[in-house]
């Protein structure tokens, strides 16, 4: 369980640290938009998936009814959360759509550029 909070605690980081200088940069290059969009989308992604992370092991010892249950429940919960930056930026014109978008998917980013760079030497 530690190793997973360890793990759950880094990938939030570099998530929240990648996103925040892409959001910087684009501030900086002038498009406000588009750095509201990543960091509220990333923002959301980081509490979708500590949500996530602290919900799975109330499945465990469980039968297969009541931690079906629990998954759904979790399911629909974190679909209504990441949902609110999606109609945010719709009815906002000062954040940028797809840019929210790209930063719903902050985590899964990370997971992926942590094992195609910097876990290279496991994968060959």
């Amino acid at each position: 369980m530690n190793q997973i909070l360890e793990t759950q605690k880094k990938l939030s980081f570099w998530a929240l640290a990648l996103f925040l200088v892409a959001s910087i940069i684009c501030l900086i290059m002038g498009w406000k938009e588009v750095s509201r969009g990543l960091g509220l989308g990333a923002l959301f992604s980081v509490i979708n998936f500590t949500i996530m992370a602290r919900l799975i092991p109330l499945q465990f010892g469980r039968s297969k009814r009541v931690a079906a249950m629990i998954n759904l429940g979790s399911l629909a919960g974190r679909y209504v959360i990441l949902a609110i930056p999606l109609i945010v930026s719709l009815k906002s014109t000062s954040i940028n759509f797809v840019a929210t978008m790209v930063g719903i998917f902050a985590i899964q980013i990370i997971i992926l550029l942590e094992n195609l760079v910097i876990n290279k030497s496991r994968i060959f």
